[in-house]
C-alpha cells in the first residue's frame, strides 16, 4: 500500500492508541504526503475501514489524524465515508462470524440495548442517532451487537452516519491544532461536549413528541362517542 516509504519508516508505522502516537503519526506520514498524497489516503482509509469493520475502538484518534493530514473538508468527509462503510461491514462480519463471543462476553448489555430498540421500535431511527450523537453506550459496541440483536441494516448504518457526523466533524477540525494538544481532553473539550448534548436534544425533540401522538391516539377507541354539533342534528332532522 505504501511502497515509498523508506523500511525504517514502514516499521514505525502503527494503529495510533493514544494522543501521542497519532501526533507521531501525524509527523511521520506528513512527510510523505507532499508527494504521495494518494497512497497516504489509501492506506488512512484502508487502515480505518478496517478498524470499523471489526468494531475497534479508537475512531476520535483516526479523526484526529485525519483532520490533520488532510484538512478538515477532505479529512471530515474520508472519515465519515470510513464510518458509514465500516459500520455496514462489521455489521456483515459479526452477522457472520462475530455472534457466539458476542453473546457470551457481553449478556447484559446485548439485553440493555435489545430493550431500548425495543421500546424505540416506532421511533428507531431517532433513537439509533441520539446514542450516536452523545453516546450513552459505547459506538463499537453498538457496531458489533446490531446483527445479533437484529437491527435492519439500512436503519442502522443510516443512524450511525448521521449520529456520528458531529463528533466526526468536530474531532477533525480538532485535528487542525494536533501539534498543541497536551492531551485528548484537550481535543474533546467542554464546548464540544455541550454542543453535542444540544444536539442529541435537538434529534431527541421528533421522537418525543411523534411518542406523545402515538399515545394520544392509542388512548382513542372506536367505542368512544361521537359528539355531533348541533347545527348537523338540525339539518339531519330537517332532512
Amino acid at each position: 500500500m505504501l511502497p515509498v516509504m523508506d523500511k525504517a519508516d514502514r516499521a514505525r508505522l502503527k494503529v495510533p492508541e493514544s494522543l501521542e502516537e497519532v501526533q507521531e503519526m501525524y509527523v511521520l506520514l506528513g512527510e510523505y504526503k507532499q508527494k504521495n498524497y494518494a497512497a497516504i489516503l489509501l492506506g488512512f482509509s484502508a487502515v480505518y475501514l478496517l478498524k470499523q469493520a471489526l468494531a475497534l475502538p479508537g475512531s476520535p484518534l483516526f479523526n484526529l489524524l485525519g483532520g490533520a493530514l488532510f484538512g478538515v473538508p477532505v479529512g471530515f468527509a474520508v472519515c465519515l465515508f470510513c464510518t458509514s462503510v465500516g459500520t455496514a461491514l462489521c455489521y456483515l462480519f459479526y452477522a457472520t462470524f462475530g455472534g457466539p463471543l458476542v453473546r457470551r462476553l457481553f449478556v447484559e448489555q446485548l439485553a440493555r440495548l435489545e430493550e431500548g430498540v425495543r421500546h424505540h421500535r416506532r421511533r428507531l431511527f431517532y433513537y439509533l442517532a441520539v446514542i450516536r450523537i452523545f453516546p450513552m453506550t459505547p459506538n463499537f459496541f453498538i457496531n458489533l451487537a446490531a446483527p445479533l440483536i437484529r437491527l435492519p441494516v439500512i436503519p442502522h448504518v443510516a443512524a450511525a452516519t448521521a449520529g456520528l457526523a458531529p463528533i466526526t466533524f468536530l474531532t477533525c477540525q480538532a485535528g487542525g491544532t494536533l501539534s498543541t494538544l497536551q492531551n485528548l481532553k484537550d481535543a474533546v473539550d467542554k464546548r464540544i461536549l455541550l454542543t453535542l448534548a444540544g444536539l442529541a436534544v435537538l434529534a431527541s425533540i421528533p421522537m418525543f413528541l411523534k411518542r406523545r401522538v402515538e399515545q394520544s391516539l392509542e388512548t382513542l377507541s372506536d367505542e368512544t362517542p361521537v359528539v355531533v354539533p348541533e347545527v348537523l342534528r338540525a339539518d339531519s332532522n330537517i332532512a
